[in-house]
This record gives structure tokens, C-alpha cells and sequence, in this order.
């Protein structure tokens, strides 16, 4: 297996388990009883008109943290009425070390000191593996909140969690308030650091944190107004939906910084009951900590000046508390099969292999130009029915030899739900791998099983597979038998996983973020270490080489008509510096307007009117992913049918047979018209001698 698994990933470094670590470096009555009254008195400021929270993330080393831990804790005595002020070390540091479990070690003997100064502290987490480290040291953490995986991490957690989005995708941190609150069973790492599945509890002490900045280009006349506009229209969104606390994030080194300090304390400074309850202060640079703390110190003026009555006493450390105060919210960690004993049960065999090689090796000819095919991906946005698939994939097999001249036809196989499929249904089927019975039991062990099984039928018919993951532990289950997968573009933990994976992956945005995705997909071409799980279920520290088969999956579907979505597709393929595989499937798309714009993608590749990835650029269309299955349409599991969607809207199978056949032949009238222009210039070009 090892041919076609870990090609880009040079080894796997042991991970001290956390409860050795904790062992090593324990938490006494003095930390505990801090941490567990502060968690106290951030949920009473978060729900109080007397008090905010100002959140310090500090960005340096270790010596630069300890100085800011012994000024804050001299600071939080004169403007602690006013203020509770708790310290965020620089995730950094766990990377920034000799090794990675020298820099585990020292994150938490730093989170130690900086509790026996007197004051809390805090984490932003992008992984489920780093809270068993820190968790009972933290009074407060914060998470990316576009990432459904993050979002269950949350709820388990035992702290209040402040869920981060920019101003424009504040949906997502109210979608994610919804999600954290209720209880998951997800794939986690226990404190002796083996693989297993977490069930948590649901956790409500969560709220909103939106970044505030003004944009660089602002005319500084008009920055003032556009800062005030700016809050006041974030805190109007988050509580005319949701009603949660609100916290702003802004950093010292922010583009009209001076403007925007003084906006935040005039709109913080009111405390009126629906007002913001604090901010996030981000220091671009130890040096920034002066500005920093001015804005701190006019911020408790502020609040002074306007607080309603006297405040009481807020000392900490008072409670007795001998115990770590973590997985308050965790009922269970259940064990997980490893990798290596389902593959052992369900091994591939040389014919599977034959086909994953030579499916990636076409893969990549197409993204680096090297091949004029285009690459088709199609299937259902979740496996619920497995007959039907089987159906689907017999059908799809006969099809793919039918075009395979100028079409490569890969299966999506997607055995969880993605993020945002079924939003508008209101899906809460997690999918046959997470659910496999349909009934709350969480049997993930089956649904892996299951999950592998159906890989293999597929492939026994000759098909390449593709799906999505939104972890970094399912990979080691079937990356074997995929030929390609899809992450979110936004999470930056499976980016990091992107770096490791043997196989070309597709990286989903919208057309409103492809520069940050363009960003994200240089990222994974750079060599990363991350925290992952090897084959035999034990937590590790992978370290990759960097993939650089990678394209953009743009999804369209907020786009508008047809027309209006096939334009944001030749933008895309004409603007970034990158492949792109055009989406025309979405939780908006009916299965006719997905016709329609594959029917409209047919016309621009035969006309050449959108750019074409060739080996000159490695940038251009490359390909197309359909949703697509059975029957039309979609239905609820309720009133589903076999082969019908359960998520969002799809193509029956004449909608597909007659799509995927429209762009073979539009690619085929594509190539001879080019090949007729290259003879056309050849016999032009005059001969030496002539």
C-alpha cells in the first residue's frame, strides 16, 4: 500500500501522549481554582452590563510572554473593575520549538507561569488534538468557526469558545453557534494520546467573534465613518439573528488602527445591553504593546465613566478546585479500529491499485496541461442509499469507457455529509460513515467498514473514486483506493493535511474568496507539519513534503442564472494563477439550472471562449463536478427514495449521460479546432531556403 499512500509524507515523529504531559507538568489548586473562576466570570461578563473582555494575543517569544503576562497582571489591578483582561500565547510556539514535543512542553509550562501571575489565559485551537495538552490551563478559547469539525470540537470543550468569522461571513459563526450546542460524536484523540470517538455533550457558552477592520484603500477622511459603519453593522446582524454576545477582533498593526481603537472604545465604552461584550486585541509585534495598552486603559475609561452601578470585587483563585477542569463536557471516548486493521480486513488488491495509479497519473497530466481531457467528477453529495450507488456506479463504468478519450470520469463516493450540503433541508444525517444505522448510535466503526467495502465495489467496476474529508485521521481509512479528494478551502488544518495527501485534491471555494483560496493552494505545495494519527491509531506529528497537484473547486451556486454562473467560472479560469474545477451542483441549484450551466460550459470549451489549463500555464479549466445520481431532484430521508439526494438537488441519469457526453464532445470539436490551427500555422510558416 505504501506505493500509493504517504508519497508525501516523509515520516511520522512520535507525540508525547498528553497525560504523560500533564503528569510531568500538573495543574495545582492555586491554577485550577483561577481557571475555573474565570471561565465563571467570563460568563458573567458576556451576559453583564458592567464589565468587558479584552482578550490580548500576544506574537513573540516566550521571554516577550512572560513580560507581557507580569505587565498585564500590574495592569488587571488598576482597570480590573472595568475590565477582565486574559492573555493568548502565540500558537506558534509549538512549531517554533527544537522539536514538536519540546514545544507541547513548553507551551504548557508558559500557560503554568503565566496562571501563577494571576492571569487567565487563553488558546485559539485548530486541531482536535492540542486541547488534551492546555484545556484545563485555559479560561477561555477561540476556534475558526467556518469549520464544522472545529465546531464540534467546541462542544465538548469545558470553556466559554468565542466562534471567529470576518464581518462578511458572519453566517457561518451563527450556523456554528447552532452547531457547538448540541452534543457529536466525532473522531478525537484521548489523553494517552490513541485514536478514538468522542461523544460530547453540546456546549452553550459560545459566542460570536467578528474581525473589524477598515479596508487599506479607505480615504482617511471617510475612515471614521466606514469604522463606525463597520461595528454597527456587525453587532445589528449578530443580534437581529442569533442574539448572542458579540466580541470584535482587530490586531495594533490594522490598517487605520488610530481610527478604528477609538471607534471600538466609543462603541464598547457604552455598555448598553445589546453593545458588543469586548474585543480580541491582536499585537503584530511585541513593540505594539504600548499601543495596545493605551487602547486597554482609554477602553476602562470608557467603561467607567458609563458603568451603570458599582461594581463588585472580581478576585480570583478563590475556588477550590484540586481537580483538572477539562472534559467537563465529554461523556465517552469509544474506541476506533485502526487503519491498519481494516485494511488488513479489507485489503486492496493489485487491480485496485492499477486503477488508483493510472487514474492519478491522468489526473495529473490534465491539471499540468500536459493532457487536453477534461476531468469529470459525478455522483450524489452523500452516499445514502448503498444499492443505488452500486446501481449509479455500473452505469457510470459503462459511460466512462465511452468517453474516456476525452473525458476522465471520476465517481464521488462522499461518505459524510460536506459542509453546507443540505443546508437548506435542514440535513442532520451526518452520513453513513459517522451514523451507518440512521439512529444516533454513531457505529463509526461500521461505517468505516462500510465505507471501504463500497470503495472497493466501486473499483472492482473499473472507476476511479473521488470524496471529501473533513478530518485528518479518516484519510489513513481510504486514501489507498481514491484516486483524488476535495477539502474546504477555509480550514487551515485540512490545508495542512492537503500537504501530506498522495493524490491531486480540489480545494472548494466561492468565486467572492479565490484569492485566499489562490493562497491557501500555494500553501499546500510547501513542505508542513501537523498533528495527525498513524495507520496503528496512535497520535503522531506528520511531517509533509508539500502536494502541488492541486486545483480550485469553485462552487458557483450563489452566483446567479446559468449565464451569470458560466461568466464567474471564465473570470476564475482567466484571473487566478491556478487549474479550476467548475462546480455546477449546490443546496440552491435545481437539477435543470445545473443542466443548463453544464450546457452553457459545453458552448465556451467548444468555441475556446474559456481559458484551457496547457503546459505553458498551469492555470485555466480542467474540469467539471457534477451532483448527480438516479432520480432527480432531492427529498428528505423521510420521503426518499433509492437513488434520489437525501442533500442538495441533483441530475437523474439522462441529465448526466447526456452532460458528461456534451463535454466529451465540446472538448473533441475543441481539439480539432486547435489542432486545425496549429496546421494552419505550420503551413504558413514558410521553409528555410524557400
Amino acid at each position: 500500500m505504501t506505493d500509493l499512500v504517504n508519497l508525501r509524507v516523509t515520516h511520522v515523529s512520535a507525540l508525547l501522549p498528553p497525560s504523560c504531559l500533564v503528569e510531568e507538568l500538573p495543574g495545582d489548586e492555586e491554577v485550577y481554582g483561577q481557571v475555573v473562576d474565570t471561565r465563571q466570570h467570563v460568563l458573567e461578563v458576556l451576559k453583564s452590563t458592567n464589565r468587558l473582555l479584552v482578550v490580548i494575543c500576544h506574537n513573540g517569544s516566550a521571554e516577550n510572554l512572560l513580560q507581557l503576562a507580569k505587565e498585564l497582571a500590574d495592569l488587571s489591578s488598576s482597570v480590573g473593575e472595568q475590565l477582565l483582561v486574559v492573555l493568548q500565547p502565540d500558537k506558534s510556539l509549538i512549531w517554533s520549538a527544537s522539536s514538536h514535543n519540546q514545544g507541547v512542553r513548553q507551551t504548557r509550562s508558559l500557560l503554568l507561569q503565566v496562571n501563577h501571575l494571576g492571569v487567565p489565559t487563553a488558546c485559539e485551537f485548530d486541531d482536535t488534538v492540542t486541547p488534551q495538552y492546555f484545556a484545563d490551563l485555559l479560561s477561555w478559547a477561540s476556534v475558526d468557526a467556518r469549520s464544522e469539525m472545529l465546531c464540534e470540537l467546541v462542544s465538548g470543550l469545558s470553556m466559554p469558545v468565542g466562534l471567529q468569522a470576518t464581518v462578511t461571513e458572519a453566517d457561518c459563526a451563527l450556523h456554528a453557534l447552532k452547531l457547538s450546542a448540541s452534543g457529536h460524536h466525532f473522531v478525537g484523540v484521548s489523553s494517552e494520546g490513541l485514536c478514538g470517538i468522542v461523544e460530547s455533550t453540546g456546549n452553550r457558552d459560545t459566542h460570536v467573534v467578528l474581525e473589524a477592520a477598515v479596508p487599506d484603500k479607505t480615504d482617511p477622511r471617510q475612515a471614521p465613518k466606514a469604522a463606525a459603519a463597520l461595528l454597527t453593522q456587525a453587532q445589528a446582524l449578530v443580534l437581529a439573528e442569533s442574539g448572542s454576545p458579540l466580541l470584535f477582533e482587530t490586531g495594533t498593526g490594522s490598517p487605520h488602527w488610530e481610527v478604528l481603537s477609538a471607534a471600538l472604545v466609543a462603541h464598547l465604552g457604552a455598555i448598553e445591553a445589546s453593545s458588543p461584550r469586548g474585543v480580541r486585541l491582536r499585537l503584530g509585534a511585541p513593540s505594539e504593546w504600548k499601543r495596545a495598552k493605551a487602547f486597554v486603559v482609554n477602553l476602562a475609561v470608557a467603561v467607567k465613566a458609563t458603568q451603570r452601578s458599582k461594581p463588585r470585587a472580581h478576585a480570583l483563585g478563590a475556588t477550590s478546585y484540586t481537580e483538572p477542569p477539562d472534559n467537563l463536557r465529554v461523556s465517552g471516548v469509544r474506541p476506533l479500529i485502526p487503519a491498519a486493521c481494516l485494511v488488513e480486513e479489507l485489503p486492496r488488491e493489485e487491480k485496485h491499485a492499477a486503477i488508483v495509479r493510472r487514474a492519478r497519473s491522468e489526473l495529473q497530466q490534465i491539471l499540468r496541461g500536459d493532457s487536453k481531457r477534461l476531468v469529470v467528477i459525478a455522483g450524489p453529495p452523500i452516499v445514502g442509499s448503498p444499492d443505488a450507488c452500486r446501481e449509479y456506479a455500473a452505469r457510470m463504468a459503462d459511460l466512462a469507457l465511452e468517453v474516456k478519450e476525452h473525458v476522465l470520469l471520476v465517481m464521488r463516493v462522499q461518505l459524510t455529509l460536506r459542509a453546507g450540503a443540505g443546508a437548506g433541508a435542514g440535513v442532520a444525517w451526518r452520513g453513513p460513515l459517522k451514523d451507518p444505522d440512521r439512529d444516533g448510535s454513531y457505529h463509526f466503526n461500521r461505517g468505516l467498514k462500510l465505507g471501504r467495502e463500497l470503495l472497493l465495489q466501486v473499483s472492482d467496476l473499473g472507476l476511479p473514486t473521488a470524496c471529501e474529508f473533513d478530518d485528518t485521521v479518516t484519510p489513513q481509512y481510504f486514501a489507498d483506493l481514491l484516486s483524488c479528494a476535495t477539502v474546504d478551502a477555509r480550514s487551515e488544518m485540512l490545508c495542512k493535511l492537503v500537504s501530506g495527501l498522495s493524490m491531486p485534491v480540489g480545494l472548494r471555494s466561492d468565486s467572492d474568496h479565490m484569492a485566499a483560496a489562490e493562497s491557501t493552494l500555494q500553501d499546500t505545495g510547501r513542505a508542513q507539519d501537523f498533528f495527525g494519527v498513524t495507520p496503528h491509531g496512535i497520535a503522531g506529528i506528520v511531517h509533509a513534503t508539500g502536494n502541488a497537484d492541486c486545483v480550485i473547486m469553485l462552487n458557483t451556486d450563489a452566483a446567479g442564472s446559468a449565464a451569470e454562473r458560466a461568466a464567474a467560472a471564465c473570470s476564475a479560469c482567466e484571473s487566478n494563477g491556478c487549474g479550476v474545477v467548475v462546480e455546477c451542483g449546490g443546496p440552491n441549484t435545481s437539477s435543470w439550472e445545473q443542466a443548463d450551466l453544464a450546457a452553457q460550459l459545453c458552448s465556451l470549451i467548444e468555441s475556446g471562449s474559456i481559458e484551457r489549463a496547457a503546459s505553458s500555464k498551469r492555470r485555466g479549466l480542467v474540469g467539471v463536478a457534477l451532483s448527480s445520481f438516479l432520480l432527480s431532484g432531492s427529498r428528505p430521508h423521510t420521503q426518499a427514495l433509492p437513488g434520489i439526494s437525501e442533500t442538495d438537488p441533483c441530475m437523474d441519469w439522462l441529465q448526466t449521460s447526456q452532460a458528461v457526453r456534451g463535454l466529451a464532445a465540446a472538448c473533441k470539436s475543441a481539439c480539432k479546432a486547435a489542432a486545425a490551427g496549429h496546421a494552419g500555422k505550420a503551413a504558413k510558416k514558410p521553409r528555410v531556403g524557400a
